[in-house]
């Protein structure tokens, strides 16, 4: 755009200076053929002066626009070559981006299978820990039952000693009778010369 505008401004100045040229060799060929009174020739000539300028500052600014425009080509192309980096950086950030996006979607559904199996996981482990507290209470009832038993038994037993005991006492106590009466069976036997029947 840069050089569209000087080429256009250079182009109006080469219109602009041969108008005046122009002008200038009318003006000269008036002085020349008229000879117009001197006052009239320096007030030409000064009108001259403000309205031109010298042909080597002319030259000199033609020099300096094709510098300008060889300038202005030379960062043209930087501009188009920083344009190129520009856009090969855009596509790799654009690029990344996709990739960034895959990764996280991926992220996000492993993310929501990982708590979907923590949850069912957690279920689990809230029934197992039910069944547990079910099977604890079960099996502290069941070792109150076998306490409870193990005491009966022991009393069981303890009774059954006790009648053992006091059966063997009651037998001994009867032995002893048995005999007692035994002996006083015969000693009446020896007494009374004939020998009695002997109690049961």
């Amino acid at each position: 755009m840069q050089v569209e505008a000087l080429n256009a401004s250079r182009d109006i100045f080469n219109t602009t200076l041969q108008s005046k040229e122009e002008e200038i060799d009318k003006l000269q060929k008036s002085i020349a053929e008229e000879f117009v009174p001197k006052e009239k020739y320096e007030a030409l000539l000064e009108r001259l002066k403000e309205n031109f300028v010298p042909r080597e500052d002319f030259e000199d600014l033609q020099i300096q626009l094709q510098q300008e425009c060889e300038n202005h080509a030379e960062t043209q192309a930087a501009l188009q070559n920083i344009t190129d980096q520009l856009s090969d950086s855009l596509d790799r950030i654009k690029a990344m981006e996709d990739d960034v996006m895959s990764k996280k979607a991926n992220f996000k559904a492993a993310r929501d299978d990982l708590k979907q199996q923590l949850t069912e996981a957690h279920a689990r482990n809230n029934l197992l820990q039910s069944k547990m507290n079910e099977q604890a209470m079960v099996q502290e009832q069941q070792q109150d039952e076998i306490l409870s038993l193990r005491q009966q038994i022991a009393d069981l037993q303890h009774r059954q000693q006790s009648q053992s005991q006091r059966y063997k006492q009651q037998l001994r106590e009867s032995e002893v009778e048995k005999q007692q009466e035994a002996y006083l069976q015969r000693m009446m036997a020896s007494m009374d010369g004939k020998p009695k029947k002997r109690l049961k």
